[in-house]
């Protein structure tokens, strides 16, 4: 069972305004914005680009929240930690940068003790979400009827992960690879 979700970007990278997340009937799931630690933090990011990527985002429908940290390690950014709070309880983890060739990324992260990579290939505009068996998880890709540059546009094939933890770490990933 496919599953479509939609989001779109904003148009200033730096903005912290929120994206809402929709199904495939325009229905509002719940929204993600980019948050910083602290004001000064907010400032200095205007002057060197992407200083601090952090994410929030909660679904409005079953209370799931998503909270992505930086965690900004100066030699080289390459971790994250996701907080998930949800009705299950609360669960921390690990986001990794596991990049090698900054055209295609790839990302590594735990949810429900299962590991899930996210990558990107080198001139495809579509990102796939990989269970650590190596199955397809999700799809998420560039396009949509408006704006098609700023829509990012989910597909689920199975409910082994929430799509606005999709949403989140899509978004980061979007912040650090444009």
């Amino acid at each position: 069972m496919e599953r479509k979700y939609s989001y779109k970007i904003p148009f200033m990278t730096h903005s912290k305004a929120p994206s809402i997340l929709q199904n495939e009937v325009n229905q509002d799931l719940g929204s993600l914005r980019r948050v910083y630690r602290n004001k000064g933090l907010d400032a200095a990011n205007w002057f060197i680009n992407s200083l601090e990527i952090s994410v929030d985002g909660e679904d409005l429908q079953t209370g799931f929240r998503v909270s992505i940290q930086d965690k900004m390690i100066w030699l080289g950014r390459n971790k994250w930690s996701i907080c998930y709070i949800g009705p299950d309880g609360d669960e921390e983890n690990i986001l990794q940068d596991r990049t090698k060739i900054k055209l295609s990324p790839r990302f590594i992260f735990t949810y429900k003790n299962e590991e899930f990579t996210y990558t990107k290939e080198l001139l495809d505009k579509t990102s796939f979400v990989h269970n650590s068996g190596k199955m397809l998880v999700a799809e998420i890709e560039s396009g949509g009827s408006n704006h098609p540059m700023l829509t990012r546009q989910i597909k689920i094939h199975n409910d082994e992960l929430p799509p606005m933890l999709l949403a989140c770490v899509d978004r980061v990933v979007r912040l650090l690879y444009r």
